[in-house]
């Protein structure tokens, strides 16, 4: 797939608008701090709150905590492209620390296999293409989401794995994993068997809410559409609403943009969308008003 045309003219409709763009691009450590600790100060008190409360609450807590788990995916993949600091060397560090040794992720494997799914975009070449073929999201057509293809991508056993662990690591990677999540359970639990509730509150929120919720993210970026081109094989998703903020955390409804110019930073997104909706080309991708009801929606409650 060329996406180099498409992009050629929608930035040549956006010329006059060059200057904002950039300025957009800027990178804002304050705000990249500010996600961070957001995230992790959700994930804290979902975990005590699990720990120590009784009652509905319980289900809640472990969906805020499978929606950060998300969260932090879409922080790593804004640090690939090194959005989140200036400094190269400081933008890994925090993300390895605060974002990804905790998604058993590292930086440096993600953004080798993510820059190759830019510049090979719906190819055989392209890693998230293989990746989901194996985890059966080729199995399924159309471009619409049902509980039928949900159950199935779902309870796929690699897409299971890939969910929880990460089999392409290297072994100080595993180590720096292994020793980071030593001192979190250490850390945040008091004895021994609030450490042991600890991991399994973690690894139930992942198995059973992080997961379904990547599968949904994961389908929605770009499965069941055509790769003719950029425009027509990316999708940009409903913004301010709960679903999108479960489901697509940090501004991440923007994919289509993203493709276009991925070194535009997830707190500026929403600005850029405005301004790009100025080109006539890019308004013509697939934009979705809704996840559930309406037309023009993404999610289907059927079967299939």
């Amino acid at each position: 797939m060329d996406i180099s045309k498409e992009t050629r003219l929608i930035t040549g409709q956006l010329k006059k608008h060059d200057r904002e763009i950039n300025q957009l691009k800027k990178v804002n450590s304050f705000l990249s701090c500010s996600s961070i600790l957001f995230n992790w100060v959700l994930i804290l008190i979902s975990i005590y709150g699990i720990l120590f409360l009784e009652g509905p609450l319980t289900l809640l807590f472990f969906l805020i905590l499978g929606s950060r788990m998300r969260a932090l995916m879409n922080l790593i993949h804004d640090g690939s492209h090194n959005n989140l600091f200036s400094n190269s060397k400081v933008n890994d560090f925090v993300v390895n620390i605060f974002c990804a040794y905790f998604m058993f992720e590292s930086i440096e494997k993600y953004r080798k296999s993510h820059l190759l799914h830019h510049k090979f975009l719906g190819t055989i070449l392209d890693p998230d293409v293989k990746e989901h073929k194996k985890q059966g999201f080729d199995d399924l057509t159309g471009d619409i989401l049902t509980i039928k293809k949900l159950f199935l991508i779902s309870i796929n056993r690699n897409s299971i794995s890939y969910s929880l662990f990460n089999n392409f690591l290297k072994n100080n990677q595993k180590i720096n994993i292994f020793t980071f999540w030593l001192i979190l359970v250490i850390t945040i639990g008091f004895s021994p068997l609030i450490m042991i509730k600890v991991i399994g509150i973690l690894l139930i929120a992942k198995l059973f809410f992080y997961h379904p919720i990547r599968v949904i993210a994961e389908f929605l970026d770009h499965a069941g559409l055509k790769t003719e081109g950029l425009l027509s094989y990316t999708r940009t998703l409903p913004i301010r609403n709960f679903l999108s903020i479960v489901l697509r955390p940090h501004n991440d409804h923007f994919h289509l943009l993203h493709h276009l110019n991925p070194s535009i930073p997830h707190y500026s997104l929403e600005k850029a969308h405005k301004i790009y909706l100025r080109s006539k080309l890019y308004g013509k991708g697939n934009f979705y008003n809704s996840y559930l009801f309406g037309k023009n929606t993404i999610f289907k409650w059927e079967w299939s």
